[in-house]
């Protein structure tokens, strides 16, 4: 997903109008090593950082401020092996949920992966509430993914 920043200023500049200064903070292991980057557009900012670190160790550095939202994108929570053959997303899935009055964000690419997603959220923080049911985006792109 940090690919192409050009997507999220896109998204973002046109689905929250009223926002003039947002930072996005992506965090994972399989990041590669990349510069903050700056987007400046009509009096408008979007900051990027990059992280290069389980998401609970990045937040354990105490670093950053409580997040607004937090976002696993295709983050296939359900696997007990992930990054480097450990089960890594236990102590994610608490960080994630460590914060009350945060709300997190979780997609997958089938509708069978986000059920077992759900299922593990569901299992390992049983006050987690559902606010919004699995349900297909409705931004999503048509076009097959081919990867």
């Amino acid at each position: 997903e940090a690919n192409n920043l050009s997507k999220w200023e896109i998204f973002l500049f046109n689905l929250l109008p009223s926002v003039l200064s947002l930072t996005l903070n992506f965090v994972g292991p399989e990041i590669g090593p990349l510069p903050p980057r700056k987007i400046n557009k009509n009096g408008r900012t979007l900051n990027f950082t990059f992280h290069q670190v389980l998401y609970h160790d990045f937040i354990s550095k105490g670093c950053v401020s409580i997040p607004s939202l937090i976002c696993a994108l295709n983050p296939g929570l359900y696997r007990s092996q992930g990054f480097d053959g450990q089960d890594s997303w236990q102590d994610t899935i608490d960080a994630m949920f460590k914060h009350t009055n945060v709300p997190v964000l979780v997609t997958a690419y089938t509708k069978k992966e986000i059920g077992m997603d759900h299922e593990r959220i569901k299992n390992q923080v049983p006050r987690a509430k559902t606010i919004v049911e699995p349900s297909p985006n409705p931004f999503s792109s048509l076009r097959p993914l081919m990867n």
